[in-house]
């Protein structure tokens, strides 16, 4: 099944690393339990996205909207955040 912008709903436990995903709307896109080592997601829309049990190692979220994003669990060694949007996202472990 494909969004609006032709991307696929979810990446579930994909193996994504490196993917440039810069300046994307991935809104309530599902990546949990993804592998998006060195993936890069500058401003990259995430509202709502969910990276539950995701290994983010090294990913770039630089000015990224994660608003009500879950990464509940995620693997977030060395993940850039700086000046993200991270307002209601659920970060527990």
């Amino acid at each position: 099944m494909l969004g609006e912008n032709s991307q696929p709903l979810s990446y579930k436990g994909q193996d994504l690393t490196g993917e440039n995903f810069d300046h994307k709307d991935l809104r309530g896109v599902d990546f949990t339990s993804a592998n998006l080592e060195k993936a890069t997601f500058v401003k990259a829309n995430l509202q709502g996205a969910i990276f539950d049990k995701a290994f983010l190692k090294k990913a770039s979220f630089q000015e990224a909207n994660l608003q009500g994003a879950m990464l509940r669990f995620a693997d977030l060694e060395e993940a850039y955040f700086f000046e993200a949007d991270l307002s209601k996202a659920n970060l527990s472990s």
